[in-house]
């Protein structure tokens, strides 16, 4: 048995309903000839490799266990049990969403594969990972080792491990430099931090989630890009500080935390390579922004370039473990981040939504939940919130707003 991953531990702090049913995954389009020998044969080859994909999670009374285990591919492949799926997107839908609650982490099977014929056309193959394993990154590598394994079987050699990874941050987190981070992660102003309110008292289960998005123009948008890279900012970082900005003007708030993601394979502890290793390595970590006019990158800059470090520190070694949670997150995705699925040589991306991956039942652990993108050349906010919680009239309120700060904020670049 080892540790858990530091974000691992993030995941199981939330109060999660039927916490076995939280997944992610991709469907893919395969060639109609794909047998079920070569997909039994590449499946293995990626259990193989990868020991993230057969790791079995439990919780006890005295928290959470991971063990590896010893999965075959014939655990992991799953017949359609639907005879008429065949041509008609409603059943294979519904196949599909049936299949997202199959999955049994606690015995090691966190990893799912139904391939789906369709006759003399193109079929479908469906990968779907159990989310404590792994993030959407990982998820991308798993897509990516399918493709190859299903064409060709040539060997890859054996990456870094999660327990390697365990390891370095085990060691990372207690040396010189983790307390030198750890001051700076304390260093802010947490006694002024408040939370957006909500407006409702209502339900926040999944169902009554809805996204709102707001976008930039296309040539503000590039104008944008262009200053920041002159001034060696980032547009995502600018979006962020709007964003911010607006929740705390709208509810005037001294100060606010909001969660960043980023995807944790650079500046890992102890140097350790993992940009292929198939693991929850994602870093979450709070951005602390206080009340400004106008635009200043002293909050972003005063995040340690250690990104890992929080959840490091706050899992590992409890000097964070007083920091409190926040109730906005925030996630950059851009063109870098359109890596779910990514198709391969063999593997196409199919169009068919993957529905109910979570329990309904489920609540967000966050209030108000902020992505970033850049959709045909536009900067696009989107706000994820409950309408148990919030009107839309509030949020659409929050979405004009925070863009106004961004044009605002392009014009003073630009100067």
């Amino acid at each position: 048995m080892t540790r858990l991953l530091p974000a691992q531990y993030r995941w199981v702090r939330m109060d999660f309903t039927e916490w076995q049913h939280f997944n992610l995954g991709s469907l893919f389009t395969v060639p109609a000839d794909l047998t079920a020998g070569v997909v039994a044969r590449a499946v293995q080859r990626v259990l193989d490799r990868n020991p993230a994909l057969r790791t079995a999670y439990r919780p006890g009374p005295d928290g959470w266990t991971a063990e590896e285990r010893e999965i075959s591919a014939a655990m992991v492949i799953r017949a359609a049990e639907l005879p008429d799926y065949r041509g008609r997107a409603d059943a294979l839908g519904e196949e599909i969403a049936r299949l997202q609650s199959t999955l049994r982490p606690e015995e090691g099977e966190v990893f799912r594969v139904v391939h789906f014929p369709f006759g003399d056309e193109p079929g479908r193959l469906l990968a779907t990972v159990h989310h404590l394993t792994l993030d959407g990154f990982s998820m991308g590598l798993v897509g990516s080792e399918l493709d190859r394994a299903l064409r060709d079987r040539s060997s890859v050699p054996p990456g870094a491990t999660p327990a390697d990874y365990v390891h370095a941050v085990e060691k990372w987190a207690a040396g010189q430099e983790a307390e030198a981070d750890a001051g700076r992660w304390l260093d802010r102003p947490w006694d002024r931090v408040g939370d957006p309110p909500p407006d409702l008292t209502g339900d926040a289960t999944l169902p009554t989630m809805r996204i709102d998005s707001a976008s930039l123009e296309a040539d503000r948008t590039a104008a944008l890009t262009a200053a920041c890279r002159a001034r060696g900012l980032r547009p995502g970082d600018v979006l962020l500080d709007a964003a911010a900005q607006a929740v705390l003007a709208r509810w005037d708030l001294p100060a606010v935390a909001v969660d960043s993601y980023h995807i944790g394979r650079h500046l890992t502890p102890a140097g350790i390579d993992v940009i292929d290793t198939v693991g929850y390595l994602q870093n979450t970590f709070p951005i602390v922004f206080s009340a400004r006019r106008g635009f200043d990158p002293a909050d972003l800059a005063a995040v340690p370039d250690r990104m890992f470090g929080f959840d490091a520190l706050r899992f590992f070694s409890g000097r964070l473990a007083d920091v409190p949670s926040t109730a906005l997150r925030y996630n950059f995705r851009g063109h870098m981040g359109r890596l779910d699925s990514r198709p391969g040589l063999l593997l196409g991306e199919a169009g068919e939504p993957i529905r109910r991956r979570r329990a309904q039942g489920q609540t967000e652990c966050y209030r108000l939940m902020l992505e970033g993108d850049v959709i045909d050349g536009s900067l696009v906010l989107h706000i994820k919130y409950s309408t148990g919680q919030y009107r839309p009239e509030t949020v659409a309120g929050l979405l004009g707003d925070a863009l106004d700060r961004v044009r605002t904020t392009t014009g003073e670049l630009s100067c």
